[in-house]
């Protein structure tokens, strides 16, 4: 997976699926979120678990991916972790439910206002049936709709993704308001499997961090999390735009000119070499909708060692015309003509790397 390659299976391996308990690590040490997987309207999606070999006390490395259906399309890293054989210790529901000295919580308009902040869930995932808090503690039960078929599945994804909603009913989150979402995870362990009810306790372990323990309706242990971190998302971003989460440069091949520059609207084709390296060109729009530019050209800078002095001296030139810019008012848009310093198509490498810390400055 580390090369992407784009023969699934790799060769040699075996067809079988692996789980984390096949290969007896049942414990999911650590997991962290990269990117959403959004799930198309139409098509396919493909998805793709990698566990590397044992390592450092019987641990293991894992890695999700997806692969949408259309043509020409990237593999996409969603989540990585570490499985390891450690069960977690054992949790013991002593309590009566719902707990003594709780205060039951209203959840009548509970989904309308997560829909408002951009979370919006469909039937199965409104599983959310009562809530009690108590203290800093807050307790919920959890169900499917009647019939949902739970084989397959160590716990059914709707019901756990419906344990977390009861979050937004505690105090463990400070700072911006907001949606929050799951982002780290820590210490997570099944002990049982086909539940389609659960009874689930969370408490607050640090900032913005919850543990979870979650028990079948016969107080039978069915899930633990030692800690879950949560990350603050914008209702912006959870809303009409929430595939904005995987964003990405995409490179267009661009026409050349035989009698140098041209700028029409956003395009800026270039492919000239009798220019000094520092060059600005001023370019005019080509028509009346289009942005003047001012255009920095760079050339190679044709380092023959890996060292930092080329990069320095490169990065404060690059910075210095910048700052000019902006100090003259900073019209219409600036471009930095760039060689070698990124990764455009199939086959490139970087072969210019003060041209690749110009990326990084300009951009931030």
């Amino acid at each position: 997976a580390a090369s992407r390659e784009n023969y699934w299976p790799p060769t040699g391996s075996t067809t079988r699926p692996l789980t984390g308990a096949e290969v007896g690590c049942p414990a999911l040490e650590e997991l962290t979120l990269e990117a959403p997987l959004v799930v198309p309207d139409a098509g396919d999606v493909r998805l793709r678990l990698v566990l590397t070999n044992a390592g450092d006390m019987g641990r293991r490395q894992l890695m999700v991916y997806s692969l949408g259906g259309g043509a020409g399309e990237a593999w996409i890293r969603h989540a990585t972790g570490v499985l390891s054989a450690a069960s977690g210790a054992s949790h013991v529901a002593s309590e009566s439910w719902p707990p003594i000295n709780s205060e039951p919580l209203d959840l009548s308009s509970h989904y309308d206002d997560l829909a408002e902040s951009g979370l919006v869930y469909g039937p199965v995932f409104q599983g959310l049936r009562s809530a009690w808090r108590r203290g800093d503690e807050v307790f919920a039960e959890v169900a499917l709709p009647e019939g949902t078929d739970t084989s397959g599945f160590g716990v059914h994804p709707a019901l756990f993704d419906s344990a977390m909603h009861a979050i937004g009913l505690g105090e463990f989150v400070t700072g911006a308001e907001g949606a929050r979402l799951p982002f780290s995870w820590s210490g997570v362990a099944l002990h049982s499997t086909s539940a389609s009810v659960l009874r689930v306790r969370l408490a607050k372990v640090g900032p913005d961090a919850v543990g979870l323990t979650a028990f079948d309706d016969q107080n039978a242990p069915v899930a633990s999390v030692d800690s879950l971190f949560l990350r603050p998302v914008s209702s912006q971003q959870l809303g009409n735009s929430r595939v904005e989460f995987l964003f990405r440069p995409a490179w267009q091949p661009a026409p050349t000119s035989s009698s140098g520059p041209e700028y029409a609207g956003n395009l800026v084709p270039f492919d000239r070499d009798d220019l000094k390296t520092g060059t600005v060109l001023q370019l005019s729009p080509l028509d009346a909708e289009s942005e003047p530019a001012a255009v920095l050209v760079l050339h190679s800078s044709e380092m023959t060692e890996q060292t930092a002095e080329p990069v320095r001296a490169t990065t404060h030139h690059v910075l210095g015309r910048v700052q000019e810019w902006l100090a003259g008012g900073g019209e219409g848009r600036f471009v930095v003509v760039t060689r070698g310093g990124v990764v455009a198509r199939p086959g490139d490498v970087v072969g210019d790397l003060a041209h690749a810390a110009v990326w990084g400055l300009v951009r931030s």
